[in-house]
């Protein structure tokens, strides 16, 4: 992603201005969807969830998952919060590409791993059956059944899952196939299954969940974006500007890029600019140790004094990468450089995500 800004103004008092129109809109309690991927980007949770490549890719829109002659079942889930107290659902779009096609694939959900966790599940011959691993033990709820709703190997497959006030009700491409009472869930991991040896694609997984009434604001945007030259934009990723108070100094994380010392090209590195006097930006420097380290670097806020800044991450006291959960701050020395961050501590914090992105206001008292 490169930097881009909006219209720049004389007298360079400030870089960019973003227009926020906020429309709020009131939600009554009914199925929301609360999560929804379509694979169209390979920068996605699922892209982490099996390493290299071995057992799942993003592939021209799909999500491509295998499993292996020696396993029984492979399942690839996140971690997707929902209220199973409430009526849900949860809607994939699958289907097997290759292998035997008495093996079976589908969904997988309330899990907190695979030894125990609730599944659905087809086969490309057309049976369908639904059960649960608890603490390890295999438990069928609905043995294998035939259906006709269900579509060949080759041909694309809608599962569906849906809580009303007491029931499962289960679907195969808009047919409902079976009903039982609802359980708690194991976990909150929601997914995939497939069994031996078998590889499918998935077109797109939806989630809603009913939700209590909240109040949100509908954002637009209004500028041109530009691009801020070579100095600035390369070959390489340019993410997360921050501007100082001052508007004299861009900050910004690099990644994928070779120009980033130490030879950790894969990660992010904090750069920044300086602005010129005829208003361009100058050449971007690396910000160096200790604010970059073998982890992924990047500058969250700027506060006013231009001497305190935030960061993303955890440092160890040489200044070594120790996580990326949570935030940490860092002080300009008298000798201009910059101190080694400690951890800002934040109540009740937790990030089971692979990507997170924060905003202190200038006076520190709320994160967003």
């Amino acid at each position: 992603m490169r930097i881009k800004m909006t219209k720049s103004f004389q007298h360079f008092t400030i870089l960019m201005i973003v227009i926020f129109f906020y429309n709020i809109n009131r939600l009554h309690a009914q199925s929301n969807v609360i999560y929804e991927e379509d694979f169209n980007s390979k920068y996605n949770s699922w892209n982490d969830v099996r390493k290299n490549g071995k057992y799942s890719d993003i592939i021209k829109g799909n999500y491509k998952i295998h499993s292996s002659e020696k396993e029984m079942i492979r399942q690839f889930y996140n971690q997707i919060f929902i209220n199973y107290k409430k009526n849900y659902s949860i809607e994939v779009k699958i289907k097997q590409v290759q292998g035997k096609t008495n093996q079976g694939y589908g969904i997988v959900w309330g899990a907190n791993g695979w030894e125990n966790s609730y599944f659905f599940i087809i086969t490309s011959s057309g049976y369908f059956t639904i059960g649960e691993y608890s603490n390890g033990e295999y438990i069928e709820h609905e043995k294998w059944t035939k259906s006709k709703a269900i579509k060949p190997k080759g041909k694309y497959n809608i599962l569906k899952l849906e809580k009303d006030a007491f029931n499962w009700i289960f679907y195969i491409n808009g047919e409902s196939v079976y009903t039982m009472r609802s359980r708690p869930f194991y976990g909150q991991m929601h997914g995939f299954m497939i069994q031996q040896a078998i590889t499918c694609l998935v077109d797109y997984i939806k989630i809603t969940n009913d939700l209590p009434e909240v109040e949100v604001a509908s954002v637009s945007f209004a500028g041109k974006k530009k691009n801020l030259g070579t100095n600035i934009n390369t070959s390489a990723t340019e993410i997360a500007p921050i501007i100082s108070p001052d508007g004299k100094t861009l900050y910004f994380a690099r990644g994928n890029s070779k120009t980033n010392p130490n030879g950790y090209s894969d990660e992010a590195d904090i750069w920044y600019s300086e602005r010129q006097a005829d208003g361009s930006w100058g050449p971007a420097k690396n910000i160096g140790k200790p604010l970059n380290n073998t982890g992924v670097n990047v500058v969250v806020n700027v506060m006013p004094d231009g001497n305190t800044m935030f960061l993303e991450g955890l440092y160890n006291s040489d200044g070594s990468f120790k996580s990326d959960q949570g935030i940490s701050v860092t002080h300009k020395l008298p000798n201009g450089k910059w101190s080694v961050p400690k951890q800002v501590k934040i109540d009740n914090f937790y990030n089971k995500n692979i990507y997170e992105t924060y905003f202190f206001t200038s006076d520190q008292q709320v994160l967003i």
